[in-house]
Order: structure tokens, then C-alpha cells, then sequence
């Protein structure tokens, strides 16, 4: 009597018992092993697992992209949400500071030909160290008659005129990621406002007009940390109610205003003391609503004299001194026209100044860009040298250039 068991499963009675065994074996160790075998998406998952089980640590990958040069986050931080997240953090940004690796850049409010509004600009070095203006179309148009002061990392834009209307915004741009967003709105709308940042606060004065004695919120506060605006009531300087100012900077944590008749001193720590007696001070002489092309190094302001009063193009004041000072220099003397005006824009890079001003000659039209070192020296003296005068914006007419703010990133 033969056992069915000892059989193969195809039914041939002629193969020998050895023979069917051994298919038997291989049939159960394929089952088997069948059986065993896990469902090709589980595999997927377990080789993912397995791929991020020892992960490069996030210090060594910051540390290296901290190596790589500014102008290339944009392309790095679309491969992905890791580096997006990455490069819009503050550590790294710290990092590349105690690497010594942080970069100035500009950021320009430029108005083509043929647009009604400027945009953002950001004057930067490209891979070929070259200094250049981009377009940063990802940012909303600059508004008419905007104040803007820079916190860290960020620029803030408060109000302007859109469609003859005051703005009470206030937007915030990441300029890490270059992305903006709104803020609480001021109780105001505000155009051509003085604004400064001090011990954390922003405060924004006139840009609209006093409505009288009782006046409560000619000046608004933004507080960073509680994100809110706060008006502060007077007193109010006696001998203005101009809603509209030339230019303001700060110095010595004090809010320098000039307006067409005279030059105020706004001083927040001093319980929001005026100091009016600034304009019958040399300060007015020189700095003016005509030519609002100014910036602040070490706490003096620079500035453009378009009749070159004491001889040299630019000047310089020293508020502890209350003196303005000739910024001395033979490469000075020789900067064109375009950048001598009240047309150009000035500000500070890193310690040194950088004017930028729209040439129209044929062959050479475009945006200029002056960098100038300064330098200090006994006595009080300050030489400056223009280490260099490039293109930085090439192929338009009649640019015009309105704001400029400094970051180092």
C-alpha cells in the first residue's frame, strides 16, 4: 500500500520516493520563506527607518551650510522643508556670526521706468564676488512716503499713501526667507512719519496731522514683545504740527527729525522730552529736507553738501560736539554727479558708506554704486577713500532710488 504523502504533486507514480521528497522540501522551504517574506511597502518602510537611524546631527549640517555663501540659500533652502526650516532659523544665522561668516547686504526701494511703485532690491556679492541689485519679487511694492527701520533681522514698513490715503500698516519682511507679513495696524494712517527703534520699541511720530492740544496719538509705540501699539499723549514740541518730515535717524538712542522750517530731538528715555533748541544748533545748516540723502556710522551723521559749504562733498556731525566736519578725501572729490545728489541714496555697510544713485548717460545707464572707507584719525579728522564705483543695475533710464536699509546676516 503506498502513502499519497510520498507522492509529488504533479501524479507521476514512476519517480522514485527520493525524488518526491526532495521536490516536497523545496516546495515547503519556498512556502516557507514566502511566508517569511514581508509585503514590499513594509520593506520600503523598515529601509527608510533603517536610512534615518543615524541621522547626520543637526549641529554638524548647520555648521556646514553656515559655510556657504548667502546668495546660494535661495536654491538650497527649495530642496527641501529640512533646509527651508534650517535656513529661516535663527541658529544659524548665530552660527555663522561666531564663524566670523556674516554678510552685509542693502536693501534698496527702487522704482523702474514704467512702474508705478518701487520694489525691493537687495544689493548683495554673486558667486563671482561682483556686486549686484536683484529684484526680490517674492515681496509686496514699496507704498509712496514709507518708514522703514530694521530689527535683527527684519525690516519693518510703516505706512505710506496708496490711492491718496494714509496707510496705518505696519508689514514685517523675514529677510531670511524673504517673506512678509502683516502686523497689528497703527491707529493712525501715516505717510513720510519719523521712525526709530529704541530698547526694542519702534516708535513713529507725525505723518499725520496734530489735531490740537488734546491731541493723544500723534506718536504710536510698537512693542516687539507684546506686539502691540501703544499711543503716547504729549506734550507734543510747541513749534510744530507738520504731519509730514523730511527725513529722522537715530543717534545715542534720540530720534533726529528735520522738516522744512526746523530739526527736533524726540528723546524716549527722558521720559518723551522735545528738545527744540537743536535747530538754533549748526545741525539744520547742513542737513536738509532738499537733500535727505543721510545715514548714521557710530552714532554721527553723514550726509551729502551739495555745495560742498566746507569743501568736500560729504559731511559728517558729531552730536556730542554739535560740529559738522568735511569727510576728507581726494577720491571724494572725484565721484560723479549722479551720486552727489539729492537723488542718491546713502547708507551704512558695515562700517563703511555705499551711495547709490541712477546714471542716464548713454552706455553707462543704470544703478551706480560708490563704496567708501572711512577712516578716523587724530585730532577728529575723517578721510574717506571710494574703494570702488561699479554698475550694479544695468540697461534702464531714470531709476529712482527712495530707500536703504543695512542687514548683516
Amino acid at each position: 500500500m503506498v502513502n499519497i504523502s510520498d507522492f509529488s504533486g504533479d501524479g507521476d507514480l514512476n519517480k522514485k520516493p527520493e525524488e518526491g521528497g526532495l521536490r516536497r522540501s523545496r516546495r515547503i522551504a519556498t512556502r516557507n520563506e514566502n511566508q517569511n517574506k514581508k509585503p514590499k511597502k513594509e520593506e520600503e518602510e523598515e529601509e527608510e527607518k533603517g536610512s534615518i537611524c543615524f541621522p547626520i546631527p543637526n549641529d554638524v549640517t548647520e555648521a556646514c551650510v553656515a559655510l556657504v555663501r548667502r546668495c546660494n540659500y535661495p536654491n538650497l533652502s527649495s530642496v527641501s522643508s529640512y533646509f527651508f526650516n534650517m535656513i529661516a532659523s535663527s541658529s544659524l544665522y548665530e552660527t555663522r556670526s561666531r564663524l566670523g561668516l556674516s554678510e552685509t547686504f542693502i536693501y534698496a526701494s527702487i522704482r523702474l521706468p514704467g512702474v508705478y511703485l518701487p520694489s525691493w532690491h537687495i544689493l548683495h556679492r554673486d558667486k563671482a564676488s561682483s556686486l549686484r541689485l536683484t529684484r526680490l519679487g517674492s515681496l509686496p511694492p514699496v507704498p509712496y512716503g514709507s518708514s522703514v527701520v530694521t530689527i535683527g533681522l527684519e525690516m519693518y514698513v510703516i505706512g505710506g499713501v496708496l490711492d491718496r490715503k494714509r496707510l496705518p500698516l505696519m508689514n514685517v519682511i523675514d529677510c531670511r526667507t524673504h517673506k512678509c507679513r502683516s502686523l497689528p495696524r497703527m491707529k493712525r494712517g501715516r505717510y513720510r512719519a519719523a521712525a526709530g527703534v529704541i530698547d526694542g520699541k519702534i516708535y513713529v511720530i507725525g505723518g499725520c496731522t496734530m489735531r490740537g492740544p488734546s491731541e493723544s496719538e500723534w506718536i504710536e509705540v510698537f512693542d516687539l514683545e507684546k506686539q502691540i501699539w501703544e499711543s503716547l499723549p504729549g506734550p507734543y514740541p510747541k513749534s510744530t504740527s507738520s504731519c509730514e518730515f523730511g527725513a529722522s535717524v537715530v543717534m545715542e538712542d534720540k530720534v533726529y527729525i528735520v522738516d522744512n522750517k526746523r530739526s527736533l530731538v524726540y528723546e524716549p528715555k527722558r521720559g518723551g522730552e522735545w528738545d527744540e533748541s537743536v535747530g538754533e544748533t549748526p545741525i539744520r545748516n547742513l542737513w536738509k529736507v532738499s537733500c535727505p540723502v543721510q545715514c548714521v556710522v557710530d552714532d554721527m551723521l553723514y550726509t551729502i553738501d551739495l555745495h560742498s559749504t566746507l569743501g568736500h562733498p560729504i559731511v559728517v556731525y558729531d552730536p556730542k560736539g554739535k560740529t559738522w566736519r568735511p569727510v576728507k578725501g581726494e577720491s571724494l572729490g572725484r565721484l560723479p554727479s549722479y551720486l552727489v545728489s539729492n537723488r542718491s541714496e546713502m547708507a551704512n555697510f558695515g562700517g563703511k558708506l555705499v551711495i547709490l544713485g541712477s546714471n542716464n548717460c548713454i552706455g553707462e545707464n543704470g544703478m551706480w554704486c560708490a563704496i567708501i572707507a572711512l577712516d578716523r584719525r587724530e585730532g577728529g579728522e575723517i578721510w574717506g577713500k571710494v574703494e570702488s564705483l561699479d554698475c550694479v543695475l544695468g540697461g534702464f533710464n531714470f531709476l529712482i532710488v527712495r530707500l536703504c536699509q543695512t542687514l548683516t546676516i
